[in-house]
């Protein structure tokens, strides 16, 4: 995922070069790559090898003030990639292709787990609970685990949506694509499941926030930019009393 989101980040860096809020780093990002400053002499490095190149061509010849903003943003990209919110996205992909891992457990997605509950897992069902919080969990409930909404768990693409202020927008899909791992609701609207008869119940789809790079529809320029987007995120139990009239 790195490298897709890195490709994509140094080609929308010429065209939106506006500040960034400071965030904190994902620590399971390649932490030691970015701490000892590998990725730094990385850009540096290139950015050598790209004037060395240009003064070897006269049309590319840049004057001393161009040579100089040149190095010094190209400085800068190393903190600017480092910081970047969509780094810290795990349920976020960029690459030429779909993916094939699943991110909440970083491995294979395998066709018997693409099913999971809307609800929080059963702490007794939990691998990393430890042997006697798991009997005594047991001890306590001994009906298996339900599923109050059944769920797919896919990568998929969000061509358009809308951003955090509403104003509808397309991902922007050339280069490489955007995926997000969504829960989707096998039954949308279909009820949920061990509700109780006094209410109506209903499975439905809820959306979330996800960093990703866009163009607004209403901008007459089009203009690239980074920024929240509306993305499947879960499927919950809508629940509502059932009115009975007075006998």
């Amino acid at each position: 995922m790195i490298m897709g989101l890195f490709h994509l980040l140094i080609t929308c860096y010429a065209v939106a070069s506006q500040a960034l809020p400071t965030v904190v780093t994902n620590s399971n990002l390649y932490p030691h790559h970015f701490s000892s400053g590998v990725v730094q002499l990385i850009i540096e490095a290139y950015t050598e090898q790209i004037l060395r190149e240009m003064e070897t061509r006269p049309e590319f010849k840049l004057t001393e003030t161009q040579y100089t903003l040149l190095r010094q943003r190209m400085r800068d990209l190393y903190d600017h990639i480092r910081l970047h919110p969509a780094l810290n996205q795990k349920y976020l992909w960029v690459g030429k292709e779909r993916p094939q891992i699943d991110p909440d457990v970083g491995t294979p997605l395998q066709a018997e787990h693409l099913m999971r509950s809307s609800s929080k897992r059963k702490r007794y069902l939990n691998n990393d609970s430890d042997d006697g919080e798991l009997k005594a969990n047991q001890k306590r409930v001994s009906f298996p685990a339900e599923e109050i909404c059944k769920t797919h768990r896919l990568w998929e693409q969000i061509n358009n949506t809308h951003d955090f202020y509403d104003n509808e927008v397309q991902v922007i899909q050339d280069s490489v694509q955007q995926y997000v791992f969504s829960y989707r609701c096998v039954t949308e609207t279909g009820p949920c499941i061990g509700i109780s008869p006094l209410y109506d119940s209903e499975c439905t789809e809820r959306y979330g926030w996800m960093y990703m790079y866009y163009r607004r529809i209403d901008d007459p320029f089009r203009t690239p930019q980074w920024g929240f987007v509306a993305a499947p995120h879960h499927c919950a139990c809508k629940i509502t009393p059932k009115y009975i009239p007075d006998s």
